[in-house]
């Protein structure tokens, strides 16, 4: 499953919204999604969405986004797929060495809650990193989602 900021189809593939169950109270006012409306707008217009690497119109940035997604879109996998061992995050530029990785899960219980990656702290939150990717066995993602509802994310 293929999740990023804009749902689109990408060559052949369906690229699904992260930002979905974000209420549009903060995606419309908040001042983290900045660089998100301007990303809409873009895409909206058909425009490249590479400009906002040019352009100073979007005040904020990727990042600022990251926070607000991660728990949404850990949420979705679970909900789409609950009997996965190993809920694996990469983000588009990261290379997985395939082999090591099976070698080193098989060392791990996935029904006890494992949280195997960086974590990134942006301003006085505290979030995985995409970047590098991280893994969350099943039976952190069953903890996780004892506690999701949109309050949560607000939060």
């Amino acid at each position: 499953m293929v999740l990023s900021d804009i749902e689109q189809d990408v060559g052949g593939h369906h690229v699904y919204g992260s930002l979905e169950e974000v209420s549009d109270k903060y995606k419309y006012s908040h001042r983290d999604f900045n660089f998100y409306r301007r990303l809409l707008d873009l895409f909206a217009k058909g425009q490249d969405l590479s400009l906002l690497a040019d352009t100073k119109r979007a005040t904020g940035n990727g990042w600022d986004l990251d926070k607000w997604k991660l728990v949404p879109i850990a949420h979705r996998m679970y909900v789409e797929q609950p009997d996965i061992k190993w809920y694996i995050f990469l983000e588009a530029d990261a290379y997985m060495g395939w082999p090591n990785l099976l070698d080193l899960l098989s060392k791990f219980d996935p029904d006890k809650p494992w949280y195997l990656g960086a974590t990134h702290v942006y301003g006085d939150v505290a979030f995985a990193h995409g970047g590098m990717g991280y893994i969350i066995s099943n039976g952190a993602m069953r903890m996780l989602d004892t506690i999701w509802n949109p309050q949560n994310i607000a939060r």
